[in-house]
């Protein structure tokens, strides 16, 4: 094995190492959100409920749609995880080309690097989970830009590269061009 394919399956190990720290909190963020939420108000239909959740597992449950911020209990709040972002996620990373094969492996159109595809299953999923965290963390939900990077770079969320950055604003720039459709 050369020394630049050594040097290169090092990073590719750092990196996959990286999403898997960012995995973890993201799984522990959501078990500590799910243990801290009390039994009476376990799912509350309406927002009138919400004084009795504690300020963090209430926004939590205003992300992921299980409440709703109007009376109306069939009106919820939209999912973090939109078909629109899903739509321009797959137009960044692989043109919406579900044959396409990332260099470090990933697959789909998505490109999901393959142990994370593995324990979540979709895009959907790891992304909710992320989402899940984020907002457990800074106590509201993701922009666009933010979600490219819970998506690319998790890890570095909060401090991206310069490069990352311009390539999350790329993403946020082609969900508003698909939202104006």
């Amino acid at each position: 094995m050369s020394w630049s394919r050594t040097i290169n399956r090092s990073r590719k190990l750092r990196a996959q190492n990286t999403a898997d720290r960012w995995h973890a909190h993201a799984v522990r963020a959501a078990r500590k959100a799910a243990k801290n939420q009390p039994e009476e108000s376990h799912r509350p239909a309406f927002a009138g409920q919400l004084h009795k959740t504690p300020a963090p597992v209430a926004a939590l449950l205003l992300l992921i749609g299980a409440v709703s911020l109007n009376a109306n209990p069939e009106s919820s709040i939209q999912n973090p995880v939109s078909s629109v972002r899903l739509q321009a996620l797959a137009l960044v990373e692989s043109g919406n080309n579900p044959a396409a094969v990332g260099k470090a492996g990933e697959t789909t159109r998505y490109q999901m690097i393959p142990a994370v595809r593995r324990e979540y299953g979709s895009a959907e999923r790891v992304l909710q989970a992320r989402c899940t965290a984020f907002t457990a963390r800074f106590q509201r939900p993701c922009n666009d830009v933010e979600f490219y990077l819970l998506w690319h770079r998790p890890a570095r969320v909060t401090n991206p590269k310069r490069v990352e950055l311009e390539r999350a604003q790329r993403y946020a720039n082609t969900v508003q061009k698909l939202k104006g459709k």
